[in-house]
């Protein structure tokens, strides 16, 4: 039993080396090095295995591959696996991956969120807790927005259902955050997190972007005097996402957008219901009214 075992522990060592000695060495132009195996090579980018994980990578993002320069114009040959996607979008940007943790607050409402962005993958996701506070009753919220060009799906974590609604644009980095309907607004500059980010100010609203990532966001209005606030506080670029925060969650029940928003806000429901009866009323208001006048035709 012994020997079995040392057996099986020579041949794990082995594997693990030799994975070790196959794996490359991407040194970005950011000045960061990953170490894994080329798995793909595409027209634009390739991915590699980092521990398990397929990341995606831009040429034009890569200095060297094992200290040999990289022409993005001449990629290797072609290893064709389904563990990535053809990217969507041809956004430039100093990353391929990032996740932005925000904190957010208003009036009476406190919480935070985390946006899960891949470039490579056209795709992001906003994972949002929400707590409400009225007059001592506490409420929770748990939402997932995936954007993904131009397809955003929203699901409820808290009651799992979700449903699929059309977005404005194929990129789904301006679908979540769309830096371009403040372009008119521009400011200047603001530093946040150690990045320079460009600054808009409309009447009410004032927003930070780095890279059409949104990292602040503070509106007010005086007449109601409500104020919501959201503000990155981490920000990590280029590092692995966990594959279950990409997509719909096991469980989830999908349902048309009109079902959705009545089952998520019950008081929409109760609405509609206060609607049709008056509707159903008037119908038969209607129908006495032709009654009675086909009744006095001679």
């Amino acid at each position: 039993m012994r020997g079995k075992r040392f057996s099986v522990l020579c041949l794990m060592l082995a594997l693990f080396f030799y994975a070790q000695a196959s794996a490359e060495v991407i040194a970005l132009k950011s000045g960061k090095k990953i170490e894994g195996k080329i798995i793909e090579r595409k027209d634009n980018y390739l991915t590699i295995d980092f521990e398990g994980v397929a990341l995606p990578y831009f040429y034009e993002d890569i200095e060297t591959i094992d200290g040999e320069p990289l022409s993005p114009a001449q990629p290797s040959p072609a290893i064709d696996t389904p563990l990535a996607q053809e990217p969507q979008t041809q956004r430039k940007a100093p990353f391929t991956t990032a996740i932005v943790h925000y904190k957010m607050s208003a009036n009476n409402v406190s919480g935070r969120q985390i946006a899960y962005i891949d470039l490579a993958k056209n795709k992001i996701i906003l994972d949002s807790e929400a707590e409400r506070n009225d007059s001592g009753v506490i409420t929770k919220n748990i939402n997932r927005e995936i954007a993904e060009g131009q397809k955003i799906t929203r699901v409820d974590l808290n009651k799992k259902i979700g449903s699929v609604f059309e977005g404005n644009t194929r990129d789904a980095l301006a679908n979540v955050f769309n830096e371009e309907a403040f372009r008119p607004y521009y400011k200047g500059k603001k530093f946040i997190l150690g990045k320079e980010c460009k600054l808009y100010k409309a009447e009410q609203e004032e927003l930070c972007f780095w890279e059409g990532v949104l990292l602040k966001e503070e509106l007010f209005d005086p007449s109601s005097k409500r104020s919501f606030v959201r503000e990155a506080v981490k920000l990590s670029l280029d590092i692995p996402i966990d594959e279950t925060k990409l997509g719909v969650p096991e469980g989830t029940k999908m349902v048309a957008s009109e079902e959705f928003f009545k089952i998520i806000n019950p008081q929409l429901q109760a609405q509609e219901t206060e609607v049709n009866a008056d509707d159903l009323s008037n119908i038969i208001e209607d129908a006495k009214k032709t009654k009675e006048e086909i009744s006095e035709i001679p």
